[in-house]
């Protein structure tokens, strides 16, 4: 998930939110949410998870705004 709200959260407070989030979630997929910001996604390079999400990535759902 890419969202500059993360500007303010710690990493173990973003994951939190986002695994309450994922688990509300009615699948039979398991669910593991990353948070981002914008920022900190642009500057991942191929090798971090970051970076593979700018080449492998889909977007699901664009917030509107």
């Amino acid at each position: 998930m890419i969202s500059d709200g993360f500007k303010r959260m710690d990493d173990i407070t973003r994951s939190m939110l986002l695994s309450d989030y994922a688990r509300r979630i009615k699948t039979d997929i398991d669910i593991d949410p990353i948070g981002f910001t914008e920022e900190e996604l642009e500057k991942s390079d191929y090798f971090e998870i970051g970076g593979e999400i700018l080449e492998e990535g889909v977007i699901i759902e664009k917030a509107h705004g």
